[in-house]
């Protein structure tokens, strides 16, 4: 993908700020499973290819994405009944 919006300079910084995640506090194997709940959460489309292309030789098994995915949509349920319920509460509707 081009970095078309960014100078090599903020290409270069974003590159060594990525690289300072994996092995700083969480494992490789978690470190992947965060950044695929991630890329689902915030649909990017690019790095769950990415990430699902690559699960296998990184150890990730078929059903711990299924888990990953599964923990996602949970969350990303709650949220909208969340929202749901305060959109009500503010135009005083009664549940």
């Amino acid at each position: 993908m081009e970095e078309y919006m960014l100078n090599e300079k903020q290409q270069q910084a974003f590159a060594n700020f990525s690289k300072t995640i994996p092995g700083s506090v969480l494992d490789k194997k978690t470190n992947y499973l965060v950044k695929t709940a991630v890329a689902i959460a915030l649909s990017c489309h690019p790095w769950m290819e990415h990430l699902f292309g690559g699960a296998e030789e990184n150890g990730i098994t078929q059903e711990e994405l299924g888990a990953v995915v599964a923990n996602v949509m949970v969350v990303s349920a709650g949220s909208a009944k969340n929202k749901a319920e305060k959109a009500f509460e503010d135009v005083n509707l009664e549940r």
